[in-house]
Order: structure tokens, then sequence, then C-alpha cells
């Protein structure tokens, strides 16, 4: 599959509408002072996290890996086995 321009910008034009509604949100629970370091931090970590999950969820449709596979790996849960007794996975998705 191949990667067009507008599916590599979405990850970041999402990131930063969620880093500036982060922003708009603090200044106005600050009423309009300047944020305080832990604020600005949280909004650095939101917006790189946004960014990392975009690029990841669109490598892994362009992999075609299954919906499940993230919670099933080995490691992130635990043993799938464990996760099959607490979740319902349905075999095709």
């Amino acid at each position: 599959m191949s990667a067009q321009l507008s599916d590599l910008a979405v990850p970041p034009a999402g990131a930063l509408l969620v880093a500036g509604m982060s922003w708009l949100w603090g200044r106005s629970i600050r009423r309009g002072q300047p944020l305080t370091r832990s604020m600005r931090l949280g909004i650095l970590y939101v917006f790189l996290f946004c960014i990392g999950t975009g690029y990841f969820m669109m490598a892994g449709s362009w992999l075609g890996w299954p919906r499940w596979s993230l919670v099933r790996g080995r490691g992130v849960v635990g043993r799938a086995s464990d996760l099959d007794r607490v979740v319902e996975i349905p075999a095709q998705m």
C-alpha cells in the first residue's frame, strides 16, 4: 500500500488540534496566566502520544494487522489464553 501525503498529515494535524485544545483549556483554568511547567509537559506528552499512536495505527493498517493483534500479543496484557477468558474475541473482524 502506498502512502499519500494526506495519510502522513493526519496524525500531526490531529495532535496539533488536541494540543491546541489542551492549551486553551489550561489557559482557561489558569484564568489567562501562563501555564505551569507540569501543564506544559502534559501537553507535550499528549502531543507525542497522539502522533505516536496515529502513526502506529497507520503502520498496522498498512501491514494488514488484525484489530486484536496488539491486545492479544504476549507481554502487552499477558498470555492470550488469559485474555480469552475475560473478553469474548470474535474469530474474524
